[in-house]
């Protein structure tokens, strides 16, 4: 009986363990990819200045914005269903 409350007891705290590390990661992650969208839009405003190229600069340009506000559409929505 002891041992299998000891067996459950350390399972759950690896589980907890677990779950801090890939909550930390993700937060890098994300964080990461916010400043790969920066840079990103960075690039096309100063490369993409020719007339052949500049309906690809605004196409990336407007996904990049729409990606880099997408959080605040998450946040607006978890405040309005509060």
């Amino acid at each position: 009986m002891i041992a299998s409350i000891t067996y459950w007891g350390c399972a759950f705290l690896r589980f907890l363990f677990i779950l801090v590390i890939c909550s930390i990661a993700c937060a890098g992650l994300q964080i990461l990819g916010l400043l790969l969208t920066i840079v990103g839009i960075i690039i096309a405003f100063v490369n993409f200045d020719t007339p052949s190229n500049l309906a690809h600069r605004n196409i990336g340009i407007t996904v990049l914005t729409i990606g880099f506000f997408q959080p605040l559409n998450a946040v607006g929505s978890h405040l309005a269903s509060s």
